[in-house]
């Protein structure tokens, strides 16, 4: 498990946080409940969890893991020790939580950072086709605001329009936060982009939404997804090859956290073990 202590969140970058927190303890409840072991999910402070329902997951099994959006390197370093045999990989499109990643990675035992990269994209747009990932995590930026203010941070971002140093700065870390119309502009994008490369035989996706979110439609929308990516007919029925369920869920302040789990298991598109990024 990652330590805060080891864990570095400069200004501007996003600093773990209740939605951090639950989304590790998504994924080591499933690791734990492989091991047979009796011992609940770590939890921070005294939030009792609403929810927790493991689906156990052999982590000898897993071989590669990414989050989109890895900010601090919190998540993706406590990946990194609960799946001590995958290639880990935190991708975010700062540069300042990129070296924050690689930082806390760095800090922490040297099997992390010798088999994990951290890389400058944005969700994941950086990797060739047919990359395939057995878990990915996504932590979205899910407060909602005018779709306005969304796209000028992502113009500054993208650099399609000529920004100050602090403007690139200010609109880096509105991106941490600001999540669009109802808040799920981003999440849908970097949903969509994760069920892109996840592996889809058995492969993982852990995905942090607020009520606000309407998690159940934000479900039916990835099996949606699901389907348009691997030419299946449209409809809300649970999309052949892939599953859903809540993992976890918890109040943090005002607010109702939850971990979809998505666990895809068809027989419909062969498995792509192949995790190249492309040359710059």
């Amino acid at each position: 498990m990652a330590s805060m202590r080891l864990t570095s969140y400069p200004d501007g970058v996003y600093p773990p946080s209740d939605d951090t927190f639950l989304l590790v303890d998504a994924l080591e409840q499933d690791v734990v409940a492989s091991k047979r072991n009796e011992g609940g999910p770590r939890t921070e402070g005294k939030k009792s969890k609403l929810v927790a329902e493991a689906a156990p997951l052999d982590a000898s099994e897993v071989g590669s893991v990414v989050e989109i959006g890895s900010g601090s390197g919190f998540v993706i370093t406590s990946a990194a020790v609960l799946l001590p045999t995958a290639y880990a990989v935190g991708t975010d499109l700062s540069s300042r939580a990129c070296l924050a990643s690689r930082e806390t990675l760095r800090s922490h035992p040297p099997s992390c950072s010798s088999r994990s990269d951290v890389v400058a994209t944005e969700s994941l747009r950086g990797f060739r086709p047919g990359a395939a990932f057995d878990v990915v995590l996504v932590n979205p930026p899910y407060v909602p605001t005018s779709s306005e203010e969304l796209a000028e941070s992502l113009r500054v971002l993208r650099g399609r329009r000529e920004a100050s140093e602090a403007e690139t700065e200010g609109a880096a870390f509105t991106l941490t936060w600001a999540g669009g119309v109802e808040g799920v502009e981003m999440t849908k994008e970097m949903l969509r982009a994760g069920l892109g490369l996840l592996n889809a035989r058995g492969g993982r996706l852990y995905l942090i939404v607020v009520q606000e979110n309407r998690p159940e439609e934000m479900a039916k929308h990835a099996t949606r997804v699901w389907r348009e990516l691997w030419g299946r007919p449209e409809g809300d029925d649970p999309a052949p090859g892939l599953s859903w369920s809540i993992a976890i869920q918890t109040r943090a302040n005002n607010e109702l956290l939850s971990v979809l789990r998505f666990i895809a298991g068809g027989d419909h598109r062969h498995s792509l073990p192949s995790l190249e990024l492309e040359q710059p």
